[in-house]
């Protein structure tokens, strides 16, 4: 449940029962990647209207309390999770001031998270995609989420010039094209 965060700084976390069942429904050998939810990864609430201003950031960016709750609710698909994964929005200077602010709020969050598992970040920042960002990475033991889609750098390209400084677990996330496209390819079908 990525959808997590509603007005009034209300969180909905994933109920127990779906989560027995999410593990009840898959063989032994199945492992999850659980996208973390947006409560925790949202700077700000999104607005339909890009011309308002931005809001009051919301009270869970990267609040380990809260993290630590949704984690402890995963607990029954535990022997099936590999990973869990943070996506970003597009953060431009007024969601974060620059990417060394953004690297170490990362840092302190992921200092009091369980080291048990993997943990992949999405940025949709292109400016944030340098040799800088892969080396925190790398130093900090985190994975990166390969976007393809959203105004993305081509995968290939990326892994190419920054593949020397990713050693471990990755993520890669098909998005395809623009989401109108699709639904008039798919005429509401999605089966």
């Amino acid at each position: 449940m990525f959808w997590s965060l509603f007005p009034g700084n209300k969180v909905v976390l994933p109920r127990p029962e779906v989560i027995r069942e999410y593990v009840s429904s898959v063989s032994q050998q199945f492992q999850f990647s659980v996208k973390v939810q947006n409560s925790i990864t949202l700077t700000h609430y999104y607005s339909q209207n890009k011309k308002m201003p931005l809001t009051d950031p919301p009270p869970f960016f990267l609040s380990n309390e809260l993290f630590a709750e949704f984690y402890h609710l995963l607990h029954p698909m535990k022997d099936h999770l590999t990973a869990f994964i943070f996506q970003f929005e597009y953060l431009n200077n007024k969601k974060m001031p620059g990417q060394k602010i953004f690297q170490d709020k990362i840092s302190r969050f992921m200092s009091r998270c369980p080291s048990d598992i993997n943990y992949c970040i999405e940025i949709r920042n292109l400016n944030y995609l340098n040799k800088e960002y892969f080396s925190f990475l790398k130093s900090s033991n985190l994975s990166h989420v390969f976007l393809q889609g959203y105004y993305m750098p081509p995968i290939f390209n990326l892994y190419k010039k920054y593949h020397d400084l990713i050693e471990k677990f990755t993520v890669i996330r098909l998005m395809g094209g623009d989401r109108k496209v699709m639904e008039e390819k798919s005429q509401g079908n999605w089966n």
